[in-house]
């Protein structure tokens, strides 16, 4: 049984009819594999800037909000390859 990485867990969620790709293609694409992580540590970056009480807190969150999507574009691209 192989083990899944805790940073495509979300991408699972996100993309549910994609998680045999997902899981296949972080195991053999490196590229693939590093947006993944980057969009695992987006997420953290936004569940962070969300609960600070920063003056700079709006801003950051929205420019990570706005990473994701790009990410999230990005992985969609390549999984829409794989198929």
């Amino acid at each position: 049984m192989a083990i899944i990485h805790s940073c495509i867990f979300n991408l699972f969620e996100r993309f549910p009819e994609q998680r045999e790709a997902i899981r296949s293609l972080f195991e053999y694409n490196r590229n693939f594999k590093s947006l993944c992580e980057d969009h695992h540590k987006c997420l953290e970056a936004i569940r962070y800037w969300k609960q600070s009480t920063s003056d700079e807190a709006p801003l950051r969150s929205q420019e990570y909000e706005t990473l994701l999507r790009e990410l999230e574009e990005d992985i969609m691209e390549i999984l829409n390859q794989y198929r």
